[in-house]
């Protein structure tokens, strides 16, 4: 028996947005960063768009809405890996999509599907490095985890949702759509790009809210937790648009290009 080793060398031009065919779908890594000084390929920015929502239509929180108080609303990403320096900061920021955006397909190349951003939701600056240590929060001790408070007008307003009337968004999956489309994520600093896990059990936007059960003394309010998470199957949507730019790199050299793409 004999056994051999081919090594295969091939060559598919500088990835540009013309000949973009690569099919992405939520089940994959998904990237976030910025890398915007490497010798050899140049720059890469990498943006992430993604909706999270109740498990099942006519979700209701733990009481009626005006009992509830909330605490905080955090944007929690499963961590999976990072291309890159992890050291340097990086500053990632929470936009929300605006109703009018185009976002929806379960399907998109990495390379055309880059989404308006609307009204600026919450921004952290960290070092990548800290992305695999223990995170200590309320019912949620764990690893690989990117955590990101959003501002406290959001999380109430997403407390106020009933399943009727005019702030009925958790009537149905396709009201609680026409009420919030879903976030749009850039980083705007840094060296790395992390990529992270959509369908992972640390992906979840995380309510903490305190139930005042019926005006009782502030000291007696329960405080709890509400999950929204990505939902498989095509029900969340979900893309990721990577900007590569080779200019003045030995890349572009060799593929007889200067140009961005």
């Amino acid at each position: 028996t004999f056994d051999s080793t081919l090594d295969v060398l091939a060559y598919n031009d500088t990835f540009t947005i013309a000949n973009d065919t690569t099919i992405y779908d939520n089940s994959f890594t998904h990237f976030l960063g910025q890398i915007n000084n490497d010798p050899f390929f140049g720059k890469t920015d990498a943006k992430l768009f993604l909706e999270l929502k109740p498990a099942s239509p006519r979700y209701t929180f733990s009481d009626v809405s005006d009992s509830l108080h909330l605490d905080s609303v955090v944007l929690i990403l499963h961590y999976v890996q990072t291309y890159g320096d992890t050291i340097p900061e990086q500053t990632v920021n929470v936009y929300e999509i605006p109703q009018n955006s185009d976002f929806g397909d379960t399907t998109y190349t990495i390379r055309k599907s880059n989404y308006a951003k609307g009204a600026l939701l919450g921004s952290r600056t960290f070092s990548p490095i800290i992305l695999n240590d223990s995170v200590k929060a309320y019912k949620d001790t764990t690893v690989n985890q990117l955590r990101i408070r959003l501002n406290d007008a959001f999380g109430q307003r997403l407390l106020s949702y009933d399943t009727s009337g005019a702030n009925g968004a958790h009537a149905s999956d396709s009201a609680f759509r026409s009420h919030f489309k879903g976030f749009a994520l850039e980083s705007v600093s840094g060296k790395a790009i992390m990529g992270f896990d959509l369908l992972g059990a640390n992906t979840k936007l995380a309510i903490y809210y305190k139930d005042d059960n019926g005006d009782s003394p502030v000291e007696k309010w329960d405080t709890t937790v509400a999950y929204f998470t990505f939902q498989p199957n095509g029900l969340s949507n979900s893309a990721n648009y990577v900007e590569r730019d080779y200019t003045g790199t030995p890349v572009a050299a060799a593929a007889g290009s200067a140009e961005a793409d």
